[in-house]
């Protein structure tokens, strides 16, 4: 499901009108507008946009387990 809501442009800090789709933990932004700030394009706003939210993503049930050093 789409929802609307307002971001800072990762270029500027302009706040931004975005779609955000969230499915489980992921979430992608879509964006149709440029930066009238910056003049960034909106292509290149989704894709830094995205790209930190898989960089800063969430930590996997793997990361928590913790394992018994005795064996």
């Amino acid at each position: 499901m789409l929802e609307d809501e307002v971001v800072n442009c990762p270029f500027c800090n302009n706040e931004l009108h975005v779609k955000v789709f969230r499915r489980d933990k992921s979430v992608t932004y879509i964006t149709n507008n440029d930066c009238q700030n910056c003049h960034s394009s909106s292509n290149k706003i989704e894709k830094k946009l995205n790209s930190v939210g898989k960089k800063w993503g969430i930590k996997f049930e793997k990361s928590y387990i913790k394992t018994d050093p005795r064996g």
